[in-house]
């Protein structure tokens, strides 16, 4: 989908107007654990120090970073039909680890991220698995908006935006599908900090690893660009 809109057009004149080393400000992550057994690690969650959020162990020997969109199709397939399978078979075992970073391609991608974040570390995933199962139907209500409908969301702020798109996309009722209330909903639609995250991930992912599309996948903090998906993966996954 193509946009022609402020808030895209903001976070490119930030892209170009960075610095060339770019530093992500953040504290030390949170590695405080979700409920449940040490030994099942697909139930362990945390907060990275770059905002992302991780299921598994913090500090497994591989750590697999996955950069997305919500209006990714590719990436909606990983979700879906692969990640249950690296959960299952290795993330479960401590060795390896999953973090989902944000990487916005357009206005709609960027709300999504942000109501993805919804509940923090517990919440994040069970969010993040609806919204990608939710993807083909979530694109298919905004193509059947009319252009007017569509120009008359907000644009002076993305609180704003995200406010307008999530009622005509009925993406408030997913996260209510997913137990959050009305009032918790809001809270997230303003939330800076979770704005400056998805943000800054955006950034580091387009200005230091130089990444173009999604998903893509960094393995102990390295980009590889030949890695798509779990077929891929498979060399980098200890047994």
């Amino acid at each position: 989908m193509q946009y022609k809109n402020p808030i895209i057009a903001a976070l490119c004149i930030a892209f170009t107007t960075a610095p060339a080393v770019y530093a992500i400000q953040s504290t030390k992550a949170d590695k405080t654990t979700g409920q449940s057994s040490a030994q099942d690690w697909t139930k362990q969650f945390s907060i990275s120090k770059f905002g992302g959020f991780t299921v598994g162990n913090p500090d497994a020997d591989v750590r697999i970073s996955e950069y997305i969109s919500y209006t990714c199709s590719h990436c909606a397939n990983f979700e879906i039909n692969q990640a249950p399978i690296l959960k299952n078979q290795h993330i479960s075992k401590g060795n390896v680890s999953l973090e989902i970073r944000n990487h916005i391609r357009d206005p709609l991608d960027f709300s999504i991220a942000i109501l993805a974040r919804c509940g923090g570390r517990d919440k994040f995933f069970s969010n993040h698995a609806i919204f990608m199962r939710e993807q083909g139907n979530i694109i298919r209500r905004y193509q059947s908006l009319s252009p007017d409908e569509v120009a008359s969301w907000s644009t002076q702020s993305i609180s704003d935006y995200t406010r307008d798109a999530m009622k005509s996309l009925q993406l408030d009722t997913i996260l209510k599908s997913n137990g959050h209330s009305d009032t918790q909903i809001e809270q997230c639609v303003t939330d800076k900090q979770s704005q400056h995250h998805i943000s800054q991930m955006t950034m580091h992912s387009a200005l230091i690893q130089r990444i173009a599309g999604t998903p893509a996948f960094l393995i102990n903090d390295e980009y590889q660009p030949a890695v798509a998906g779990l077929e891929t993966l498979a060399p980098y996954l200890n047994n």
